[in-house]
């Protein structure tokens, strides 16, 4: 009995983490690039499959099938991710394990302790638990839906997520307290345009000239750049336009793409765009 609850909890933790990239799968596909073990070609498509593998397994064990197979599985399968996620981040080719397609973000130390954690309940699982149930075919044609379903969402899902649950929407209070304000003061009232930028985001770079015209036209909002841990060489890109600093889960908590700029005026968030610079300004 205790061994069916445990595989329940990890069903659980697979077909939850799983879902998160079916939400959306760019983040997760990009984890998988920056790994760059893989040719580039295969990126997309390995990632694909992992997510939909990851969500097929939760399935299977919630609905004890083929438990006895999948633990041995799961076990080879969670040391060999807590080694590859060790060498990435250790590396620098990435931050965290990607466990929650950029939902959450768990240190090194935290990620690869949940992992042993679930190493020892898979062992514990494994010792005490009776034969499985008899095969039932719906179980099986269940699963199978699933991973047809979940590919079908993935693929929906790479440029934008399924449910955008940011808190940046028009109409709704920007928070003041998102960000870091210690070089940056200004007036609440004022018109500010937020710009979210990220490393290495080549049309982030294309909006260089129209932040630039921002700052010489006296009518227009006031750019502020916002950026996820930043270094010295972009804190050099646009020296006189107001810079500060968000930490990387708030920051991907509220924008699912860069470039993102937020018009906030009088304290409420009157405007949004992703990718294409607000024309009215241009």
């Amino acid at each position: 009995m205790i061994a069916r609850g445990i595989l329940i909890l990890i069903g659980s933790v697979f077909l939850v983490t799983g879902l998160l990239k079916v939400i959306y799968s760019r983040p997760f596909i990009l984890h998988v690039r920056n790994l760059g073990i893989l040719p580039r070609a295969l990126n997309e498509i390995s990632a694909s499959v992992f997510i939909q593998a990851e969500c097929g397994v939760g399935v299977a064990l919630l609905l004890q099938l083929f438990s006895k197979e999948l633990i041995p599985v799961l076990f080879v399968l969670i040391v060999s991710l807590s080694a590859l996620t060790a060498w990435g981040v250790r590396s620098g080719r990435v931050d965290d394990c990607g466990c929650y397609g950029g939902w959450l973000n768990l240190d090194l130390k935290q990620s690869l302790g949940l992992n042993v954690v679930y190493l020892i309940l898979l062992a514990f699982a494994w010792r005490t638990l009776e034969e499985d149930p008899p095969l039932e075919m719906w179980k099986v044609l269940f699963v199978i839906t699933v991973f047809a379903f979940c590919n079908f969402l993935v693929r929906k899902s790479v440029n934008e997520p399924l449910v955008d649950i940011s808190p940046l929407q028009t109409g709704r209070k920007w928070n003041w307290r998102w960000s870091n304000f210690q070089d940056v003061r200004e007036d609440k009232a004022e018109s500010v345009l937020y710009i979210f930028m990220s490393h290495n985001c080549f049309r982030c770079k294309d909006w260089d000239p129209y932040i630039l015209n921002l700052l010489q036209q006296t009518d227009l909002p006031t750019p502020v750049l916002i950026f996820p841990d930043i270094d010295s060489e972009l804190e050099s890109r646009l020296k006189n336009v107001s810079l500060r600093v968000m930490r990387p889960g708030i920051f991907r908590f509220l924008v699912y793409r860069t470039p993102t700029a937020v018009l906030v005026n009088n304290g409420l968030i009157e405007g949004k765009w992703v990718a294409r610079f607000p024309e009215v300004y241009i």
